[in-house]
């Protein structure tokens, strides 16, 4: 009966302590998710040396300091800029930013209308700032002002003007130009 007792009390003992050990994990989990910094329909601006370079606007912004991530929700703006001009803006639905990286993640209906008409749709996409370009490995569809293509894996600069999809599907309506060469 003894030992059975003992049995019973470190039982006990290790299923609190270690109980205590998943409350205090849950707790420093619960406390990454807590933002040091929340803003509401507010608009955070990146500047080189005073030019413009990318402007975001949200319905909430929340910043982590120790992870070096900014979230933002509620509907997303961003505006890229190139030599100070605008060139593309880029609706989402989030939006997180790496800021260590300079590195965007868009998720969720991706609009990008760039200045000269082209339109760029997807569910995700990252833009590195570094070598400045957007990047993503699912579903897009670039259209033009003459036609659309379809497929997966894109990248582009942000003015839409340089891209490449790298695996297109689909069919175009356009018809092929003919040279004066060609025959009727």
């Amino acid at each position: 009966m003894k030992t059975e007792y003992n049995l019973l009390i470190i039982t006990l003992l290790l299923s609190i302590s270690c109980s205590e050990i998943t409350e205090s994990e849950s707790v420093a989990e619960a406390e990454r998710k807590i933002p040091d910094q929340e803003l509401y329909d507010a608009t955070i601006r990146f500047d080189n040396d005073g030019t413009p370079r990318l402007r975001l606007k949200s319905a909430k912004i929340s910043r982590f300091e120790a992870l070096g991530l900014v979230e933002m929700e509620g509907g997303v703006e961003a505006d890229f800029f190139q030599n100070g001009k605008h060139s593309a803006v880029m609706n989402s639905e989030r939006l997180t930013v790496l800021e260590q990286k300079d590195m965007l993640t868009a998720i969720g209906n991706v609009v990008i209308k760039s200045d000269s008409g082209m339109v760029l749709r997807s569910e995700y996409l990252h833009y590195d700032s570094d070598i400045e370009r957007i990047e993503t490995d699912s579903f897009v569809t670039m259209i033009s002002l003459h036609d659309s293509l379809s497929g997966y894996g894109f990248s582009s600069t942000p003015d839409l003007q340089e891209w490449t999809i790298k695996k297109p599907s689909g069919a175009t309506w356009r018809q092929p130009e003919r040279s004066e060469r060609s025959t009727p």
